[in-house]
């Protein structure tokens, strides 16, 4: 149960963050946010490393030998942060959260079939009517838009 709490937590915690990043983003610039963005998890980080590691030492040694595409995965946040601050000024937080979600769910489904091998149909089928609902959701705003447009 403490994990689906820290999941949720850490969901909450991401649209915040990235709400709070768009703000920035819009009044700083793109790349200014970004560094203002990694400076400060830079030095979190080392506050945090200093103050929970009880004396253990940073361990460098075994960096030398890890394959170079496994850090790969240091760079994705970067462009995450980049493709968040900018798209999350174009949308509302709800379709920001779905297109993210749907994302998420596609990724997840393809590398559980490609790593794997399992097809997952019911997170197909619940993704295609998620972006159903999207769809159908920004025809209604619309159409509503249209409507006052034309009554006012």
């Amino acid at each position: 149960m403490i994990y689906i709490i820290m999941a949720l937590v850490a969901g909450i915690n991401i649209i915040i963050s990235n709400s709070i990043n768009a703000a920035l983003g819009k009044r700083i610039g793109l790349l200014s946010n970004a560094l203002v963005f990694y400076t400060i998890a830079l030095f979190t980080s080392a506050a945090a490393f200093m103050l929970f590691s009880n004396g253990e030492p940073l361990r460098t040694e075994h960096a030398i030998n890890i394959p170079y595409y496994v850090y790969i995965g240091t760079l994705i946040p970067i462009v995450t942060l980049f493709l968040n601050t900018y798209s999350m000024q174009k949308f509302s937080v709800v379709n920001y959260v779905l297109f993210t979600y749907i994302a998420e769910i596609i990724t997840a489904v393809l590398i559980d079939y490609f790593i794997n091998g399992i097809i997952q149909l019911p997170k197909i089928i619940g993704t295609v009517f998620m972006i159903a609902g999207i769809y159908a959701d920004n025809k209604i705003i619309q159409s509503d838009k249209r409507s006052k447009e034309g009554i006012e």
